[in-house]
């Protein structure tokens, strides 16, 4: 299976969210979508959190062909705004509606520590 993937930006409103996207079906298929979700971000791991979920996202999308979504939560990475943990919600809230936007029939939230939390809520 093929896939295409870009780096995007959630700007419908603000704050700006940085986001790597990659398709895995066909375009305009009907397909199940995916959020992968980062954890808390650590000066030991300095830069964008959320690169190893590009590559996670990249595979999810060529092997079964779904729709990924890696989000860099507010605050974290190249993403404007504020840590803030109900703004984390609604950064997850955003990325939902972004992937049922694109026409994914079903958006499943993956996410470790802080981003697995965010999962449950």
């Amino acid at each position: 299976m093929s896939f295409t993937a870009t780096d995007i930006d959630l700007d419908d409103q603000e704050p700006r969210l940085a986001a790597h996207l990659a398709v895995g079906s066909p375009e305009g298929a009907r397909t199940s979508g995916v959020v992968l979700i980062h954890g808390f971000p650590s000066p030991t791991r300095p830069g964008p959190p959320s690169r190893t979920y590009h590559q996670l996202g990249e595979r999810i999308a060529d092997e079964l062909g779904w729709t990924s979504l890696a989000l860099s939560l507010r605050g974290c990475g190249e993403s404007e705004g504020q840590f803030s943990f109900d703004g984390w919600i609604a950064d997850v809230d955003r990325a939902i509606t972004y992937l049922c936007d694109l026409g994914c029939r079903g958006v499943w939230l993956v996410g470790s520590t802080t981003g697995g939390s965010l999962a449950m809520i």
